[in-house]
């Protein structure tokens, strides 16, 4: 028998793939990108500060995108085996467990490697610049080359162990969240309080600090090198622990029916709950269709409670420390992360249900029934509201704690001349918010009826929705590092014009789905595709 036949069968079939080629092609021609903006707008940077602003900006970037490669290529590819009954096929063969695992990791990853490893000859380019050694290139590629190792493990096991799509992504992204943002947090925490080296373990897992510990100047430091290797083998270890796991409990598991079945409420409340969803089926049928499910709304409660807790610490830490202090950018940044994370899942409940009726062919018998496509874009939206109502309250109750420290009367010049920014961002955030889950509802739908998987619909609306807001972030950071800093009233006009920028990306994407929807949703169902090329009819 052949060693790892569907390896090598993955390889030769990914290889030939016309996407291997559009990826490297759009990794290495981003990465030059911004080789050339840091370049040419950095001009009053000396040679070496320039190489080092473009090492870092790829190698954050690169970083990122390595730590999110798993949540959306490999954390469905066995459990939509599952859902589809074609992973017991493979089984019946003399196939193991890591012979599947191995293979569908190959023919899922291959692309994103490809992608990095374009962009490592672009972070070698500061190495000609100066700035830049040797050593800490290699560093940084081998912390790179070990963070998309574990990031695809993770979602390995993940989708081996689970059924539903939803469940996968979410369950992939917390694992890659909780190593590289929970256990840091958790550190300086202790860090603030207590001041114990004894709990420096809980930065080992983060990729984060593996690149921290890859530059020059910790790393020649008297614990850096140590830090560093250590750092790079457990990131190692745990991506081969994640694989191994993986190969093991798919042969045991795969049988077993549908996993997502726990949190559903107890008998009495089922029971009042049941005779509500009667009235509502009468009034509103799709909205009770949607909500059904509520337990994305539930893991968003709790997760964002908990991150409530750990938040608050530090908040109170930040109102009687200092200010520009470390409790208030960890309280800041906290934010920022969780309401990334909210809308991430905002887009996974918002993308599966259609996602996984229109692969079922399930739509199309639901629009046999009277029910109209505004019927079922309105209960879409309602649906997403009622299940997300607290989470998005708990968030809206953060930033106006935030304000309410920097307009406290005995803090009112508690940050001075950057006050005004702060509380820009704060308020600017709120509106963003809500806009955001505005648009999310019909650039789900559209996503969702125009891709063939639900990972797809996922990426394909966070594209339309976060991604020029991130972009426009990086902007901002561009102009900070090549400019040397920016005053206060250049900094505050900037973030008025992100969030202006914001709120127009929302608006563009919201008035070309929702023409695109009212004109061709049964065409979209049918064939996922859109016919609209001049103003359309609305659909009654």
């Amino acid at each position: 028998m052949t060693f790892l036949p569907i390896v090598e069968r993955e390889l030769r079939t990914a290889a030939r793939r016309h996407i291997a080629h559009r990826v490297r092609l759009i990794a290495a021609g981003l990465a030059l990108v911004i080789w050339f903006l840091l370049s040419v707008f950095g001009r009053n940077m000396t040679s070496p500060q320039r190489a080092d602003a473009i090492f870092g900006t790829i190698g954050v970037l690169s970083l990122g995108f390595a730590m999110l490669a798993g949540a959306f290529l490999t954390a469905d590819c066995l459990s939509e085996e599952r859902r589809e009954g074609t992973l017991g096929l493979l089984f019946l063969t003399d196939l193991k467990g890591h012979d599947v695992v191995l293979g569908k990791l190959a023919s899922t990853s291959l692309h994103s490697i490809y992608g990095l490893l374009a962009v490592v000859p672009m972070l070698a380019v500061p190495l000609m610049m100066g700035g830049v050694t040797a050593g800490e290139f290699a560093r940084t590629a081998l912390v790179l080359l070990a963070t998309l190792f574990l990031s695809l493990s993770a979602g390995m096991f993940v989708s081996a162990v689970s059924h539903d799509s939803r469940a996968a992504f979410l369950r992939t992204l917390g694992i890659m969240v909780t190593l590289s943002g929970v256990l840091p947090l958790l550190w300086w925490g202790q860090w603030i309080l207590l001041r114990m080296r004894q709990f420096d373990f809980l930065l080992w897992a983060s990729p984060g600090y593996a690149l921290r510990c890859a530059g020059d100047s910790f790393y020649s430091t008297r614990s850096g090198a140590g830090e560093f290797w250590v750092c790079t083998l457990v990131i190692g270890v745990l991506g081969m622990l994640f694989l191994f796991a993986a190969s093991v409990l798919l042969p045991r598991i795969w049988q077993q029916a549908r996993d997502e079945t726990s949190g559903r409420q107890t008998s009495p409340a089922r029971l009042k709950q049941s005779m509500r969803s009667r009235v509502l089926l009468e009034l509103h049928p799709y909205l009770w269709l949607a909500t059904r499910d509520r337990r994305m709304g539930w893991w968003a409660s709790r997760i964002i409670g908990i991150a409530l807790l750990l938040w608050t610490a530090f908040y109170i830490h930040a109102g009687s420390g200092t200010p520009g202090g470390a409790s208030f950018s960890i309280t800041f940044l906290m934010a920022f992360a969780l309401h990334v994370l909210f809308k991430c899942m905002v887009i996974a409940e918002a993308t599966r249900r259609l996602s996984e009726d229109q692969q079922s062919g399930a739509l199309e018998l639901l629009l046999v029934t009277p029910l109209r496509p505004a019927e079922i874009m309105a209960g879409q939206r309602a649906a997403l509201a009622q299940i997300f109502r607290w989470p998005k309250l708990m968030l809206v109750g953060m930033n106006l704690m935030l304000i309410g420290l920097l307009v406290w009367p005995s803090r009112s010049r508690w940050m001075g001349p950057d006050q005004a920014i702060f509380l820009t961002m704060f308020a600017g955030g709120i509106v963003l918010l809500f806009v955001d889950c505005f648009v999310i509802c019909p650039a789900g739908v559209w996503s969702a009826l125009t891709t063939k998987r639900h990972t797809r619909a996922i990426f394909a609306t966070v594209r339309k929705i976060l991604l020029p807001s991130w972009a426009a972030i990086l902007s901002l950071w561009f102009l900070a590092i090549t400019s040397n800093g920016l005053n206060s009233e250049t900094v505050e006009l900037l973030v008025v014009i992100w969030i202006a920028f914001g709120l127009a990306v929302d608006a563009v994407a919201l008035t070309a789905t929702t023409r695109r929807l009212n004109a061709d949703f049964r065409e979209l169902v049918a064939t996922g595709k859109s016919s609209v090329k001049t103003s359309p009819v609305r659909v009654a």
